[in-house]
């Protein structure tokens, strides 16, 4: 197994009025898709102030998903959410936004910015024939501007209450680009959690996929998926907060997921 040198975040590329825009326009976008799938709620916007960038969101109730996935216990009820939440994720990305070229313009440096941090600086596990499939993968997805995505879509930002009600927050890493990217995102940690329960993830990935992505035997969406998850399953581990993702796991265990996420590679970028 490599040795994980110390990994600290880049400068934002991104101004504070960049990153407002896309946290107001993206937040509002989902507030309003949220009728198409009530099963996940995104709390309202009460304000916004344009001088200082503020914003503020109606209360949020609940703990992270986070909680419940880290804790054997409680991850098989962390999965229905999860589904939950990936079927939410699929009408987000379906309605058609009116602000889809203001968010593209201001969101498209830290877009680039999240490409090279989550992928590019992970080509070093590659050989040289993946680096060059991946390469092209890369440059298809940042050329992607279909959907308008979370993009940062991990438990942390995903509120579960005693009811099991679901609120999604904090879209201020919103882009607009193929919307696996965010299915992926989350998945990857349903995937690292299975390692720590000592299952095999993969009827979980299946599982998403199919609340996701209806057409299923589409084979392209399908090795886009696999390829964005060997990527950020990869990048939970060795990212700059890899210690929130994969703290908790023993170096066994560790060593099980890099394996899997180069095993993936091998499969998928051919």
């Amino acid at each position: 197994m490599r040795s994980c040198p110390v990994v600290r975040f880049p400068p934002l590329p991104t101004t504070s009025r960049q990153r407002f825009t896309v946290a107001t326009c993206v937040h509002l976008h989902a507030h309003t898709s949220r009728h198409q799938a009530s099963l996940v709620n995104v709390p309202a916007l009460l304000a916004f102030d344009e001088k200082d960038y503020s914003i503020a969101m109606e209360n949020a109730p609940g703990r992270p998903l986070h909680e419940l996935l880290i804790s054997r216990e409680y991850f098989d009820r962390a999965f229905k959410i999860g589904l939950r939440v990936v079927a939410w994720l699929r009408n987000f990305h379906l309605t058609p936004c009116s602000d889809h070229d203001l968010i593209m313009e201001s969101s498209q440096p830290f877009k680039a910015y999240k490409a090279d941090l989550q992928y590019t600086r992970l080509f070093e596990y590659l050989s040289p024939p993946q680096v060059d499939v991946a390469e092209r993968f890369l440059h298809r997805q940042i050329k992607n501007t279909k959907s308008v995505l979370h993009g940062d879509l991990n438990s942390r930002n995903i509120l579960v209450d005693d009811e099991n009600r679901i609120n999604v927050i904090d879209f201020e890493q919103g882009q607009v680009g193929n919307g696996i990217h965010d299915v992926a995102y989350l998945v990857s940690e349903f995937v690292i959690y299975s390692f720590f329960q000592n299952s095999d993830p993969e009827e979980q990935i299946k599982r998403f996929w199919r609340e996701y992505d209806w057409e299923f035997r589409n084979r392209l969406r399908w090795e886009e998926y696999r390829q964005h998850l060997a990527f950020q399953v990869l990048y939970r581990l060795k990212g700059p907060s890899r210690q929130v993702w994969a703290g908790h796991l023993d170096e066994p265990t560790r060593r099980q997921i890099e394996d899997w996420s180069l095993r993936q590679f091998a499969e998928w970028l051919l």
